[in-house]
């Protein structure tokens, strides 16, 4: 009856060891998961501010090019397509029956 009762206190610690051990290791992952998504999180969150630092200039860069207008944009001339010459209606073009 001992050794049927020593057996079973020994089984029973077995059983016990073996479910720390199985806790042991789902905490290492859960632990090795979450310093992971830490790492992932304050890597974003550099990138971010320097996007942020960087992105003034961009606007400042675009919002300059807007002002810079051409002066005589509306008083260009346009030359014929067809000879180079300035413009003219296409029937008084000299090289109207050219093909």
């Amino acid at each position: 009856m001992q050794k049927l009762e020593n057996f079973a206190r020994d089984y029973n610690s077995k059983a016990v060891m073996a479910e720390q051990n199985e806790d042991a290791i789902r905490d290492a992952f859960i632990s090795s998961a979450a310093y992971d998504q830490a790492k992932a999180l304050d890597l974003a969150q550099q990138r971010s501010q320097t996007f942020v630092e960087a992105t003034p200039s961009i606007y400042t860069s675009a919002v300059s090019a807007l002002n810079q207008t051409p002066e005589k944009l509306a008083a260009s001339r346009t030359s014929c397509y067809f000879c180079g010459y300035d413009r003219h209606p296409r029937h008084k073009c000299h090289t109207k029956d050219t093909t």
